[in-house]
């Protein structure tokens, strides 16, 4: 049994029927839609004795958020709780008397709340999609800790997302001065931790980085996510540099990650 408390929302199966729920329901979806799909997706826990009473608490309580509670669901709900299936079925899996006691509370509260008609529908929100920070090909420079500056190319750029997301290749660049922008065309990858350094970066994190675009370089070939899946913040990319394992031999040259060959 996931649970890690007493209350209505401390176990697993709420949060991830919560998700599920409003993942619909904010695409737009009418609250029986939603229920239907959730009863289909869900057999294997409403099967489950252990988490079926989660299951139905859960979206008793979803549906009343939304001003939409069924009839059938709100029965089903008081008898678990009136008759003590599962106060009972707590007691049968191990919980303590101290417990016991505060989860038959709570669910006497849950029951006279979704008997207390709610005011006004939870407000569906709206997804937010965003393209990368930067352009695909944008080359860039970024202060280091130090107070030298490092170099990255943008490998990717993804286009209307919720993440935004930019693929990055950071350069073995740690210079007292910016970088110009035939530097790029020859530019080594930082080698750090024996792999190169490229990896997702979200555009929310660009805030914690001081840089400026050098210029922009032609890159005919194509990345999705699964061709790197490493993400990370802007902000860790100058300890990166800082600290790289930069001496190793073998270079990796940004170019080879440009231009199809």
């Amino acid at each position: 049994m996931g649970t890690w408390g007493t209350a209505i929302s401390a176990n697993y199966t709420y949060e991830d029927l919560k998700y599920q729920f409003y993942e619909l329901y904010n695409q737009g979806l009418k609250s029986k839609e939603v229920t239907r799909q959730l009863l289909t997706n869900n057999q294997d826990i409403i099967k489950d004795f252990e988490e079926v009473n989660n299951f139905w608490f859960a979206l008793a309580s979803f549906q009343w958020e939304c001003k939409a509670l069924e009839p059938k669901l709100l029965e089903k709900v008081t008898d678990i709780i009136n008759s003590r299936k599962d106060v009972e079925l707590w007691k049968e899996l191990g919980a303590e008397k101290s417990d016991l006691a505060k989860r038959e509370k709570t669910l006497k509260r849950f029951l006279e709340k979704l008997n207390t008609e709610k005011k006004k529908p939870k407000r569906r929100v709206r997804k937010k999609f965003y393209d990368g920070f930067f352009e695909k090909g944008t080359c860039i420079s970024f202060k280091l800790e130090n107070g030298n500056y490092g170099a990255a190319f943008i490998l990717e750029a993804e286009k209307q997302t919720e993440l935004g997301l930019n693929l990055v290749a950071v350069c073995d660049y740690n210079n007292s001065t910016i970088p110009e922008l035939d530097y790029f065309q020859h530019a080594n990858l930082l080698i750090h931790t024996v792999k190169e350094k490229i990896l997702w970066l979200d555009r929310e994190s660009i805030k914690q980085i001081d840089y400026a675009i050098v210029g922009q370089l032609t890159i005919s070939k194509k990345y999705i996510f699964d061709d790197f899946s490493t993400m990370g913040l802007w902000g860790t990319i100058s300890y990166s540099v800082i600290n790289s394992d930069a001496w190793i031999t073998t270079k990796s040259k940004l170019k080879q990650y440009r231009l199809e060959t």
